[in-house]
């Protein structure tokens, strides 16, 4: 084993920041990492594939949201007309009792006159 590799267990603080196999891992000061020329190439492939997939499932995710969302306005929307036709039924029936009612009072009213008149004396 080369000397100071670990199983990602810091001697200087006692904490595990990573896991791997014993004696497979190391650390190092991040100024001394120097990137490796061999894998540069394929890392900026892999970098704009991976852009390119997290680009295509952000909108893929938006995509599904706003139709969520389109979906809700839409409810939202029918549930709106279905309390305002309810609102129209309503209005409609008790302006229907109360023209009834009107009727029946003005034809009490005009039975009251003219059972009055025929008790008026002359």
């Amino acid at each position: 084993p080369m000397d100071g590799c670990t199983d990602g267990l810091c001697l200087q603080s006692g904490e595990h920041y990573f896991g791997c196999p014993p004696n497979k891992g190391f650390f190092c000061m991040l100024e001394e990492l120097v990137p490796d020329q061999r894998f540069m190439a394929s890392r900026n492939e892999f970098d704009h594939h991976l852009t390119a997939e997290i680009t295509i499932e952000t909108l893929e995710d938006h995509a599904q949201r706003n139709e969520v969302m389109q979906c809700q306005v839409i409810e939202e929307s029918n549930q709106a007309v279905i309390e305002r036709d309810q609102a129209i039924v309503e209005r409609d029936q008790v302006s229907q009792e109360r023209d009834q009612f009107m009727k029946e009072r003005d034809q009490a009213m005009k039975k009251c006159d003219q059972m009055m008149k025929e008790r008026a004396p002359l």
